[in-house]
């Protein structure tokens, strides 16, 4: 799977704008307010959120590899395939 390598992170960038960056500064994604309002709670966890899903998916991808969820319940391994499934586009 491709996407762009390395840390993410959040930074506001006008009163209704948050854009998302890689370690490169290449412009990863944003989160706005397209009629102008100032940037809310929820917009800047969701901003919070797209920065972390890189080290987020690393993880998940790795501590699976690792065999670290065959203990789980039916229910919660197939959660986490499901969840790794669709970072990757497979849903």
């Amino acid at each position: 799977m491709n996407y762009t390598k390395g840390e993410w992170k959040a930074e506001q960038d006008a009163a209704n704008s948050i854009r998302i960056f890689s370690q490169d500064s290449e412009q990863i994604a944003s989160v706005m307010d397209y009629d102008g309002n100032d940037i809310t709670e929820e917009m800047e966890a969701n901003a919070h959120l797209i920065a972390a899903a890189p080290d987020a998916y690393k993880e998940l991808k790795e501590a699976y590899g690792m065999g670290l969820f065959d203990g789980c319940d039916d229910i919660q391994f197939n959660r986490i395939k499901q969840a790794l499934a669709k970072a990757e586009g497979k849903d």
